[in-house]
């Protein structure tokens, strides 16, 4: 991976001249909205209006989660996505309220128009703790951005059961349910963002049909899989495996039986909720250190093709190179002089040797971000031997 920051560098500059700085962005607009159905006593006014106000932050709510959506950042916290609404959006606008009798009670949607700065909301989301895929403290949930890839949009939402079944002997019952919890607030913040994808079926409503039917969550096969979710009239079951090496997620559609998602994530002997620790693999002669992530790698079904989290930690003489070449070429240097480190996800092709980068963000000293891209269609690289590159290639193609 020679001459790779020069080459980073390189695009970065494409990217300014492509999309030139300004002193101020233009001002944009998104569109939100929400229903729900009031079941309370219509002559108390004080708890209808606090119904109607809670429709209408929902609305925002949904607003801010399409800015998310059709941005790169596509796995946002539900935290960060509260604190933009209250912190990062304009004027919001009611363009349309409507109320109608329900068999339930009294129907109520509204829709809202939200004009946001986009390069303000994009610097506080682009921040590591926003990120949690690529977040250096906790453990990566990389695997639930692989489910919503293979789960296909259709009109209405997607039915879809959560399975996390913990295959580590001799765990005890805090640290089961303190990683059970983990995984599935993971999954959860994913179907959040994509609101009006999914309908998560409660976790109670599986346990409840598996005791009916006399089917061990512990020991689930294919057969058990597909016969709960026909009961539980669920369009895809995701049935995530925690081992004490590694762990699985298999996606299996319901209706026809197919296996959409097969893939296995390697985390060591620690558990994601103990340790999400960076593995030093290599060190260029100027002093910057390289390293991937521990419980980051992510194999395909056939174990070829490896996606993984990468960690550049700048020497003081990478910064002083990367200032100067921003100089000359007429880029703001503004913030470069904290420049920190690179945090990237790259694909590895183990049979072939080569290697491409996906998405990478540049982080100061204090964690923000100073520069992120995504690549669009990226093209393979040749891993050449004796290089750090063929280093965690053979760290990781095992």
């Amino acid at each position: 991976m020679k001459n790779t920051f020069q080459f980073i560098l390189i695009i970065v500059v494409l990217v300014a001249f492509s999309f030139p700085s300004i002193s101020f962005s233009a001002t944009q607009e998104v569109f939100g909205q929400y229903c729900d159905v009031y079941t309370g006593d219509m002559k108390n006014k004080k708890k209808l209006d606090a119904f109607k106000k809670a429709v209408n932050e929902q609305a925002k709510k949904d607003g801010v989660k399409k800015l998310v959506k059709t941005s790169r950042f596509t796995n946002v916290t539900s935290d960060c996505v509260n604190y933009a609404l209250s912190n990062y959006v304009g004027k919001t606008t009611i363009v349309s309220h409507t109320e109608s009798t329900d068999k339930k009670g009294r129907k109520i949607c509204e829709k809202v128009k939200i004009n946001f700065d986009p390069d303000a909301i994009s610097k506080y989301l682009s921040q590591e703790f926003c990120l949690q895929g690529w977040d250096a403290g906790r453990g990566n949930s990389s695997w639930c951005n692989d489910i919503d890839n293979v789960l296909a949009k259709k009109e209405g939402q997607l039915n879809v059961g959560l399975i996390i079944e913990i295959q580590i002997p001799k765990l005890g019952s805090d640290k089961k349910e303190a990683l059970e919890k983990e995984e599935e607030k993971q999954f959860l913040e994913m179907a959040e963002i994509n609101g009006d994808k999914y309908n998560i079926l409660d976790k109670d409503a599986l346990s409840a049909a598996a005791e009916k039917q006399k089917i061990s969550l512990s020991a689930l096969t294919d057969h058990d899989i597909i016969q709960l979710g026909k009961i539980l009239n669920l369009d895809a079951v995701v049935h995530r495996v925690i081992y004490e090496n590694s762990r699985t997620t298999k996606v299996r559609k319901i209706n026809t039986g197919k296996v959409l998602l097969f893939s296995t994530y390697e985390t060591g002997s620690d558990t994601a909720v103990e340790t999400s620790d960076w593995v030093k693999y290599g060190k260029q002669n100027n002093g910057t250190v390289h390293f991937y992530k521990k419980g980051g790698v992510a194999k395909d079904s056939d174990g070829s093709i490896i996606k993984i989290f990468n960690k550049w930690v700048f020497s003081n003489k990478e910064v002083s190179n990367a200032i100067q070449y921003r100089r000359e070429n007429r880029l703001s240097t503004k913030g470069y002089d904290k420049l920190s480190y690179m945090i990237y996800l790259s694909e590895i092709d183990c049979q072939n040797q080569s290697e491409r980068m996906i998405y990478l963000y540049l982080y100061d000293k204090d964690g923000k971000s100073l520069y992120s891209h995504a690549y669009n269609n990226p093209e393979w690289n040749y891993i050449e031997t004796d290089s750090n590159a063929e280093a965690l290639l053979k760290a990781v193609c095992k």
